[in-house]
């Protein structure tokens, strides 16, 4: 049997790879190694390629992302409940225009003022940890004998840089990448001799056990190779910004932070979304309005409510958990607002939020004998409606404003029998309910609990209520 060979020229490239095009056909296939291309070097000058990994089912291994922190810096003034500020001379400023601003303050070696997340962050073995920022120089280039630095680390002073923690670092030599492990610092060459004058760029740090990368705009800039099994001696660290003077300076350089994002990257950690959300300050205790964070519960330090009769349309305290204390004046069967809180309405410089309500507690004794009859107090959570009146009636459809009325929640019943003494409880225990549906009030909606007495109005007498409501915001 005759066997045909023909041969045809091989083409291959400047650098004698042979030019191939795969076979279609299985029986002809063969193996090959696959690599993804995370950065195609255009700054390191080296591409920078992984390679997947497989389970020994031969299952192929997937990273899912855990946001642990995300924070625009759009409102009007610091957020205290999530970032700590410390100043020596050199100043920040928040006045919604959509950052944060270091402003050009500090002349002297040892000044300067940091903005450290109260929240921290693991270093969660191989699971990376994601740091990003959106930020830029302003008005004009940093002068000689000035710094500033952002990432992970936990500054105590505020013109000294963290000893230990990983970082940017940008001074008038250029941009640098920092791992400081316990005082030990190691930094990469210069990554940009300048960062772009007047408009923002993205800046990322990917913290792993065996290496530390650093990314502008989405492109790798340098590598730092981690010596000690992890990036810094702290086993966590919180996010820090930070503007320091290493020395006299002349400047009128002004730094902008717009955003801060931090992941923890491959971990699956089950961790659900609303325990992410309260990590991050988002709980139901504290809310924020044009950027300044708000207490809703409502609880006087040593001091004891006073009890104010009920409306239907002005709430007897503002807020949303706490301690109250009402008279059983109104009239019998109609519903009085014990607590409202109004959502803010969506605006630019104010990141709106829907509040996910998955529970609400009521329990409620005498705290000033009863004279009169029976009190039947009927709670209700009231929610969505527009004003803070529970009369607040639906709009008809395309009518010029949008209104909605309270929605209704029942909620339970405690009955106070006539002349009941001064620690009279209105039921054997609390009345406890869990939504398994949430119940979600959105930006420019109120949120109240109502009672209502269907039993008898009295003549003296007052009764506090413990409300708590389990909720965060999203």
């Amino acid at each position: 049997m005759a066997i045909e060979t023909v041969l045809t020229g091989a083409s291959v490239d400047a650098n004698n790879n042979v030019k191939t095009i795969l076979p279609l056909v299985a029986a002809q296939m063969g193996g090959l190694r696959t690599f993804a291309e995370n950065d195609s070097g255009t700054m390191t000058g080296t591409a920078l390629l992984a390679s997947s990994e497989v389970s020994q089912d031969y299952r192929q291994r997937v990273g899912v992302d855990t946001v642990l922190m995300t924070d625009a810096f759009n409102g009007g003034g610091q957020a205290i409940n999530n970032w700590n500020y410390l100043s020596a001379t050199t100043t920040c400023t928040q006045t919604g225009a959509g950052y944060i601003q270091f402003n050009a303050t500090g002349s002297a070696s040892g000044q300067g003022a940091y903005l450290r997340s109260f929240q921290v962050f693991p270093y969660v073995g191989s699971a990376p940890l994601s740091f990003e920022f959106t930020g830029g120089v302003f008005t004009s280039a940093l002068a000689t004998n000035e710094a500033f630095a952002a990432g992970m680390g936990n500054p105590t002073i505020a013109g000294t840089l963290p000893t230990d923690g990983v970082y940017f670092r940008l001074t008038n030599a250029g941009l640098f990448g920092v791992a400081a492990y316990n005082g030990v610092t190691t930094e990469t060459g210069v990554l940009m001799a300048s960062t772009p004058l007047g408009t923002y760029s993205k800046f990322i740090i990917t913290v792993g056990e065996k290496q530390v990368h650093f990314w502008v705009d989405d492109i790798l800039a340098g590598t730092i190779s981690v010596p000690n099994g992890q990036p810094s001696m702290a086993g966590s660290a919180s996010v820090f910004m930070q503007r320091i003077c290493t020395g006299a300076v002349s400047s009128t350089s002004i730094i902008r932070v717009a955003d801060i994002t931090v992941l923890l990257t491959d971990a699956n950690t089950s961790r659900s979304w609303e325990n992410g959300q309260c990590g991050m300050g988002l709980r139901s205790d504290i809310y924020r309005s044009g950027g300044l964070d708000v207490k809703t519960g409502i609880w006087g330090n040593n001091a004891r409510p006073i009890a104010v009769a009920l409306s239907n349309s002005v709430p007897a305290f503002l807020g949303l958990s706490g301690r109250v204390a009402w008279l059983p004046t109104l009239a019998v069967g109609t519903d009085g607002i014990l607590t409202a809180l109004g959502q803010p309405a969506p605006s630019a410089s104010n990141t709106s939020r829907n509040l996910v309500i998955f529970g609400v507690t009521i329990t409620s004794y005498v705290s000033v004998a009863l004279t009169g009859g029976a009190v039947i107090a009927e709670y209700a959570l009231m929610v969505g409606h527009t004003a803070v009146s529970l009369a607040t009636a639906d709009a008809t459809s395309f009518a010029p404003t949008t209104t909605h009325s309270p929605r209704y929640i029942p909620l339970g019943v405690e009955v106070f029998p006539a002349t009941s003494a001064i620690g009279t409880r209105g039921a054997a225990g609390a009345i406890t309910n869990y939504f398994a549906a949430p119940i979600v009030v959105r930006p420019g909606e109120y949120v109240a609990v109502a009672v209502t007495n269907t039993g008898t109005v009295t003549t003296a007498g007052a009764i506090t209520t413990l409300i708590s409501i389990d909720a965060y915001w999203e």
